[in-house]
Order: C-alpha cells, then structure tokens, then sequence
C-alpha cells in the first residue's frame, strides 16, 4: 500500500469589520492575510455593496471600519467557520437592521458575509 500525501495545512483567519461609531459588526469574512484584506476593503475600488457604501460613507465622516480576527482555522475547515460565525451573528438579537441577511444563497444555508 502507498505512503498516504500530507498536504501542508494553511491557516486562514475568520474576521470582522465593525461600526467604530456602534460596534455592530458589519461584515465577516475568511483570509490567509488580515492586513492585506483590510487594506483591500478600505481601498477605493468602485463597488456596488453595501458594504462598499457603509465603508465610504465611514470614510466621509472620518473613520475607518474595525478588523477584528474572530476564529484562526485551517484552510479546510475555513469557509464553514465563516459561516458558523454568521450565523451565530445573525442569532444574537443585536438590532434587526443591522444583522438581516442581504441575500441568501438558493441553494444552501449559507448567508450572505454582508449585514446591512
């Protein structure tokens, strides 16, 4: 029988963009850099999100949204944390407004990484 392949295991972070005004997480999303993806979101790529819209509109009074890593995961295990960590979000019962799911994907029990 044949030696079994050993993959090398990638770590991936589960993260958070919060209001720095309310706190209220806005978004959670996974990367395997926080500083790049934070760096990503806060550039001036034209989007058409919401996500895009709150963190220009952030911009405009001054702010930047707060990173925050809520889980370190392996790479496999990666996209099902994220959408543990949303869904946990979305059970809290923090203001409606800010947790309802934009979308939800038709065909699983995914929701969407944005909370308007």
């Amino acid at each position: 029988m044949g030696e079994a392949i050993r993959l090398p295991i990638q770590k991936r972070f589960v993260y958070s963009l919060s209001d720095p005004e309310t706190g209220n997480v806005r978004y959670i999303g996974v990367t395997a850099d926080t500083q790049r993806r934070y760096k990503d979101h806060c550039a001036n790529f034209p989007e058409k999100s919401d996500k895009f819209n709150w963190i220009e509109e952030l911009k405009s009074k001054g702010f930047l949204p707060v990173i925050s890593v809520i889980e370190e995961c392996d790479h496999f295990n990666a996209s099902w944390r994220e959408s543990y960590h949303i869904i946990e979000h979305l059970k809290k019962g923090c203001r409606p407004s800010d947790y309802i799911p934009k979308y939800a994907k038709t065909n699983s029990d995914f929701y969407t990484k944005e909370f308007i």
